[in-house]
């Protein structure tokens, strides 16, 4: 579970399986949000550049660096909330300072979701098309 200040941020049910981080109330550009926390921990990669991610499933890895022949990411300790939640976006409103500090990118309205761009947080691509109503999608 990531440090998520509570006042500005809750997270949303978007369907029965998907969740997304909510702005509470106006938030102005470069106003802390949040910093991702886990164990670090060192995962191989393989020939194909596919994280052999254990347990942990490929999105619920934080991407620290690409280390010799594996990746240095964050992965989660006691579940997900607050800020784990954020969702990808081509045309993000908040960012990363760090690779662990979210912070917003632009003044970002209450109730609008809260969005990061994962190509620029993940060092090894995940290689699937994003899902953003952007017309042209990009590579995650």
């Amino acid at each position: 579970m990531s440090l998520t200040i509570r006042d500005l941020v809750e997270v949303r049910l978007l369907s029965n399986d998907h969740r997304g981080l909510f702005a509470r109330r106006d938030i102005p550009r470069g106003q802390l949000i949040g910093c991702f926390d886990g164990r670090a921990t060192l995962f191989p990669v393989d020939r194909a550049g596919h994280i052999d991610s254990g347990a942990f499933a490929f999105r619920d890895l934080l991407q620290l660096e690409r280390v010799e022949a594996g990746v240095l990411a964050l992965a989660p300790v006691d579940g997900f909330d607050g800020i784990d939640f954020a969702n990808h976006s081509c045309k993000p409103n908040a960012s990363l300072k760090r690779g662990v500090v979210m912070v917003a990118g632009r003044c970002i309205r209450a109730g609008e979701e809260i969005t990061l761009d994962y190509r620029k947080m993940d060092v090894v691509p995940e290689g699937i098309e994003c899902w953003c109503d952007v017309p042209k999608r990009c590579r995650i």
